[in-house]
């Protein structure tokens, strides 16, 4: 009995034991850990090793790229623009919507794809959803905008937003998560095996392979380190015919008049918006 108390408390201290490193390599190959918990430890890593770069990463990737941050190409997924509304007495789902036909103004503007800026925390979160739906930007005035637009009096939309896939999100995740392993596997090639922490420059390249896919050519020789790192839902039948969509878009593509003063603000706070 005392051998396995003993036993156990080896095991105990060895795990507390563990670097850095090793943990978010542990963490990064393991599917039922948050990615988020892996790049916590990043930014600690980037603390101890004095490297600003791995920081910086890491934080973006947690709290999310926003302003004029510059996006990775793996959070721009592919998602198709639909809307909801009434056709009459019946209720129309999932209407694919082309970005074509979108008032001018929001027209360039919005694709049939999304850029996932959030967080990770918030993008693992996506996956809880049954149905995942975003919304762009002023979606709900551009709703306003496009029925007051329409010259059909029976059509009527209730939400413009872009249909997201479970994979996609998966796919984002597991972008991460392979950064991750590769991080580690950069830094384990240019660490000897006594390092517990890397240098600041063996983070830095480590880094640079992982975001831009390219080695440098400067050999890094580290320190050691001093100790203290859908499924639908249900919908009535539509009325029109299957090649002929439901949201027909007025011809008239000049400038918009109405006497109504909502209308006008929603025009109004589009514009200033694009």
């Amino acid at each position: 009995m005392h051998g396995l108390r003993a036993h156990r408390h080896n095991c105990r201290v060895a795990r507390r034991e563990d670097t850095l490193i090793e943990q978010i390599e542990r963490d990064a190959l393991d599917d039922s850990v948050p990615v988020a918990t892996a790049l916590r430890k990043c930014v600690v890593l980037g603390g101890k090793s004095g490297s600003e770069k791995l920081r910086d990463w890491a934080t973006r990737e947690l709290k999310g790229y926003y302003g004029d941050e510059d996006l990775p190409g793996y959070r721009v997924v592919p998602a198709p623009l639909r809307i909801d509304g009434f056709a009459g007495n019946y209720k129309v789902t999932r209407q694919a919507f082309p970005p074509s036909g979108l008032p001018d103004v929001a027209r360039d503007k919005i694709k049939d794809e999304v850029e996932l800026r959030e967080g990770v925390g918030n993008i693992e979160a996506l996956l809880q959803m049954a149905e995942i739906k975003l919304s762009p930007s002023m979606a709900s005035d551009l709703v306003l905008y496009m029925n007051a637009q329409n010259e059909q009096p029976y059509q009527h939309i209730e939400s413009l937003y872009w249909q997201v896939s479970h994979a996609a999100i998966r796919g984002v995740l597991d972008q991460v998560r392979t950064s991750l392993t590769q991080l580690v596997a950069e830094l384990r090639a240019n660490m000897s095996s006594d390092d517990a922490v890397p240098s600041a420059e063996a983070a830095n390249q480590a880094l640079n392979v992982v975001v831009t896919g390219k080695r440098s050519q400067v050999q890094v020789t580290t320190a050691q380190a001093d100790g203290s790192d859908t499924a639908a839902t249900a919908t009535g039948p539509q009325p029109q015919r299957e090649n002929s969509p439901f949201w027909t878009r007025s011809r008239r593509i000049g400038a918009f008049v109405v006497g109504l003063a909502t209308v006008a603000a929603a025009v109004v706070a589009i514009i200033e918006f694009f």
